[in-house]
């Protein structure tokens, strides 16, 4: 697979995967310096220009749903007791 078909593939894997959260508690506690996610997520800006999450907003939304499913892991550690 090419490079740009992985790329893709982690975009349409990230937008299934924030269709189960609320993005607006994700992006500012998991991936912070993604800029303009709102807009990302809908496609495009709100001058109707494309816009599309870059590579690295792809890497950092990696690690923040790293970060979540550890912390989900936690929580239920926690409240097994």
């Amino acid at each position: 697979m090419r490079k740009s078909g992985m790329v893709d593939e982690k975009k349409s894997t990230i937008k299934i995967f924030l269709s189960f959260l609320n993005a607006s508690d994700f992006f500012p506690k998991y991936a912070p310096g993604v800029e303009n996610w709102k807009h990302k997520l809908r496609g495009y800006s709100g001058k109707k220009k494309p816009m599309d999450f870059t590579q690295n907003d792809i890497v950092e939304i990696t690690k923040g749903v790293k970060k979540y499913h550890y912390d989900l892991f936690l929580f239920s550690v926690e409240n097994e007791k």
